[in-house]
């Protein structure tokens, strides 16, 4: 909690505004409570978040207002069009203003993503809270700060004085692009049958699976919800993975927006959920059984037999679920956040995005996303976990060279390629790495394919064959092919 202190004023010249027909100003706000959210795109604790923001957005609209203030971590995100993009991807609604310069992350106190910080209907600033709020206190607090504010005659209920939402171009803002293609893609895994690929359509709230023309094969899911039964019903929420089986007879789903792994049987044609409660869980517990697992945020996975590898990026997790048991446990990490090695249940990650399996070195090569790390778990009777490169939370780059100069800016995606190498999605650098085990070192993968992927934050890869890489580019909508050969690439 702050001390009685004066709210410094939002409007501040040069800033981007979503949502919202002009610049905000505390002056024209007074009378209202407001919730400022100071978080990043890249920040899963800042995505966990939303759904409480909507919740208070929804049912306080009488008198709070939410503000979003997207204080960019990455140099990326000091871009206006990758904040339209993120603001966009994400769905949100309600006010942002883009603090490129953090300005107001300053003003204002802000040390970690998210803070909330409340400021009451005279203008003054009276709470503070980094990290993920509980829904039901904060509201609670809310409540109270306006019962105190209706009883001081400070606080002037009315609906919120916004217009409809709207881009910094002046259109509505859209939330949904119907059509067959994908919105926003993210994970690529090779498909259930020859020449396909499986795709998480994570802004559409569905998986596709595509021939190699890049036509549909199968849909499942079409709109948000978290819904089992068969594929015409079944509903998911920002997947970001789908793992095909050997045999072709299902595809596994990291269904982070719904914190669940779930399961698409595609020889009954129906969908089930494998774990996941449908909101953000705690640290993964020892013996537990799936059906009782709460998870956050799961964004990959790797199949090895019947074990399901994933990544459990809300708390800084790799998991593992047996499905012939149907228990679920954690391989690696303990929950907390930072980059430290050492036996896999001590083992510290930041934010576990991709994951890639090795069968042969019996590696599970991990992209440690706000570490900006590639991390290899060695499994076995004792696993082990060993940073390949990568410093920490707060170093970053792009920079070729071996395990003490090698940078990259929030990798999320990997591909294992024969020879034991892994090429990287180096998102924010809207690049392709290679991290060669056997030299230790990271070099920069160039093609023609190069100039395509400027600004699209690749976010998905998997090799499709004859030396040859799918990649999604998330901001693009699109979905291309590269050779690794620099041979001439062609997009679906």
């Amino acid at each position: 909690m702050f001390g009685l202190t004066r709210a410094p004023d939002l409007n501040r010249p040069g800033m981007t505004w979503f949502n919202c027909p002009r610049p905000i100003s505390l002056g024209e706000r007074r009378g209202r409570v407001l919730l400022l959210d100071f978080w990043t795109p890249c920040c899963v604790n800042c995505v966990q978040g939303r759904p409480t923001l909507t919740r208070v957005a929804h049912t306080l609209s009488s008198a709070v207002d939410v503000i979003g203030v997207l204080s960019p971590k990455y140099p990326w995100e000091r871009d206006p069009e990758a904040a339209a993009l993120a603001v966009d991807r994400l769905g949100i609604t309600h006010p942002v203003v883009h603090d490129r310069d953090l300005v107001l992350w300053s003003q204002y106190a802000a040390r970690a993503w998210p803070t909330l910080v409340i400021i009451d209907a005279a203008g003054m600033v009276v709470g503070h809270l980094a990290g993920e709020a509980d829904p039901n206190r904060l509201e609670d607090g809310l409540r109270r700060l306006i019962h105190r504010g209706l009883m001081e005659g400070s606080l002037k209920p009315r609906p919120p004085p916004n217009g409809p939402p709207i881009n910094r171009r002046g259109r509505p803002n859209p939330i949904s692009h119907p059509g067959p293609g994908p919105r926003f893609p993210t994970g690529l895994h090779v498909g259930p049958w020859p020449g396909t690929l499986a795709v998480a359509d994570t802004g559409n709230h569905r998986i596709l699976v595509l021939d190699r023309t890049g036509g549909p094969r199968l849909r499942v899911g079409a709109d948000l919800g978290f819904v089992d039964g068969p594929l015409e019903d079944a509903r998911f929420q920002a997947p970001q993975s789908a793992f095909s089986s050997p045999d072709g007879t299902a595809l596994y789903v990291a269904d982070t927006g719904n914190h669940a792994l779930r399961r698409i049987d595609l020889r009954r044609r129906r969908v089930e959920t494998l774990a996941g409660q449908g909101w953000r869980g705690p640290p993964l517990l020892l013996g537990q059984h799936a059906q009782d697992a709460i998870l956050a945020s799961p964004m990959d996975l790797a199949l090895d037999g019947d074990r399901l590898y994933f990544t459990n990026a809300g708390t800084h997790q790799v998991g593992l679920l047996d499905l012939t048991r149907r228990r679920l446990r954690p391989l690696a990490g303990t929950g907390e956040e930072n980059l430290v090695d050492g036996p896999a249940e001590d083992a510290l990650f930041s934010q576990p995005t991709g994951l890639a399996l090795d069968h042969m070195r019996r590696i599970l090569w991990v992209t440690d996303a706000e570490a900006s790390a590639l991390r290899a778990l060695h499994l076995g009777s004792a696993p082990r976990v060993v940073t390949a490169f990568g410093k920490g939370p707060f170093t970053f780059g792009a920079r070729d060279g071996d395990r003490e100069d090698a940078l990259t800016q929030h990798p999320t995606a990997l591909a294992l390629l024969e020879d034991g190498s892994v090429v990287i999605a180096d998102s924010y650098n809207h690049h392709l790495r290679r991290w060669d085990p056997a030299n230790r070192r990271l070099t920069t993968l160039d093609g023609p394919w190069t100039a395509d992927m400027a600004g699209g934050e690749p976010r998905g890869l998997s090799l499709t064959g004859r030396g040859r890489l799918a990649v999604s580019l998330c901001n693009h909508h699109r979905i291309i092919e590269v050779s690794l050969s620099e041979q001439p690439p062609y997009s679906s």
